[in-house]
């Protein structure tokens, strides 16, 4: 699996975006979801530009987004809808935009984030308010901070922060590492003038695909004091 591929298939943080899902006094969960703009440009990727348009319906109380694009094999249009939610921030917008998202994960687009873990955040580590109305009100804004992938595009490693930077949320599982901590392992190599083979008589290890987290802060600990020493 190349880093081409891996650049163009995974998500990165800053094209994921986090909508409350539900909302108690005891604290909230999160939704992480593909950012609009990433959909399109994933999009644009995928189907080529031109090649894929986006439309919505009321079905009832329901908003369904459709995304259309043009499959060149079968040489017709062809289209996948599903129907989105209102967030606790913007109703309307916020319903077409979600709408929009969970259309994109009919065509494959943004489909690992499924693989996420119950993400919720206590009261303690966000600020919850009630309205006049007794409804409950967020006043935080949350963003992924970092996220790693398994070589099967599962998330191995998420951490979320609020609007000032604060960690809120975090799993750094001790498996093996993903492909983020991989690329950048490759780059300080590069770096520091060391190859794979070095790395791997050094450390004893087979091959360098299936290390975990210790042995990757090892490794990485390792070469920053080899570029030390060469400077």
């Amino acid at each position: 699996m190349g880093e081409e591929w891996i650049e163009n298939h995974f998500l990165k943080p800053e094209e994921i975006s986090c909508r409350v899902q539900t909302l108690r006094e005891d604290g909230l969960s999160l939704l992480l979801y593909i950012t609009s703009r990433a959909g399109q440009d994933k999009l644009d990727k995928k189907f080529g530009l031109g090649l894929w348009s986006d439309s919505y319906e009321m079905v009832g109380d329901n908003l369904f987004c459709t995304i259309t694009v043009w499959n060149k094999e079968i040489g017709q249009w062809v289209s996948r809808s599903d129907v989105g939610t209102a967030s606790y921030t913007a109703k309307e917008k916020g319903r077409a935009s979600d709408a929009f998202k969970r259309a994109c994960v009919k065509w494959g687009i943004a489909r690992e984030l499924y693989s996420a873990p119950f993400i919720w955040i206590p009261a303690k580590n966000c600020n919850i308010v009630v309205k006049q109305d007794n409804k409950l009100a967020v006043r935080d804004n949350f963003k992924v901070n970092f996220i790693d992938y398994t070589q099967t595009g599962k998330i191995n490693e998420i951490e979320i922060v609020n609007q000032n930077g604060d960690i809120v949320f975090k799993e750094y599982p001790d498996e093996k590492i993903g492909i983020a901590k991989q690329k950048a392992m490759k780059e300080l190599m590069k770096k520091a003038n060391v190859t794979e083979e070095q790395i791997k008589k050094h450390f004893r290890l087979d091959d360098l695909e299936n290390i975990n987290t210790t042995i990757f802060v090892k490794i990485m600990n390792k070469l920053n004091k080899t570029i030390e020493v060469k400077k």
